[in-house]
């Protein structure tokens, strides 16, 4: 594993480089926050983070807060789209239906969700920190909420993915 942050230059000695981003007191007022803000772009080239695609299982863990100014429409939490800016694996919050879910395509190349909702995932949407890790099997896509099991539902085996796009951080869905 890495450090995404620290590939999306999210570090106190390279953050403001990355236009629409401010640094804020974080967890316990020792680490630091980065406030993503309406203008924001955080983005890699997909081949700087992961040259030989997605492993087959693996897991996203988020350190985050939803601000109470945050706007409704879903956004990408992290996601990766190829090289004509189209989604192809991600992680969406729904802050206006206060669902998240994860896309993919599976190995027979057609897109599939699933979508988790429910008062675990609810509270995700309220101005207090959450730890959240989103497990990634072949069969399986799991939400783990504070170090609880929220919720695993079946899907597909994942396709590979393009390494020709980009990988995004906090982006619109539109």
């Amino acid at each position: 594993g890495f450090k995404m942050m620290e590939m999306f230059g999210l570090v106190e000695k390279e953050f403001s480089a990355v236009e629409g981003v401010s640094m804020e007191p974080g967890t316990f007022n020792v680490y630091p926050c980065y406030r993503l803000h309406k203008d924001a772009l955080v983005s890699q080239p997909t081949k700087y983070l992961h040259p030989e695609g997605l492993p087959s299982d693996y897991t996203i863990t988020f350190l985050f807060r939803i601000l109470p100014d945050t706007p409704q429409e879903p956004f990408a939490l992290w996601e990766i789209l190829n090289e004509q800016y189209e989604p192809l694996v991600g992680v969406i919050l729904d802050n206006g239906g206060k669902t998240l879910t994860f896309f993919n395509y599976d190995y027979k190349g057609d897109f599939q969700t699933v979508t988790f909702e429910g008062p675990e995932i609810r509270k995700i949407f309220y101005g207090s920190f959450h730890k959240l890790h989103v497990v990634i099997s072949k069969t399986t896509a799991k939400i783990v909420v504070d170090c609880k099991e929220v919720n695993e539902k079946t899907i597909n085996a994942a396709g590979n993915i393009s390494s020709d796009g980009i990988e995004v951080l906090g982006r619109m869905v539109r």
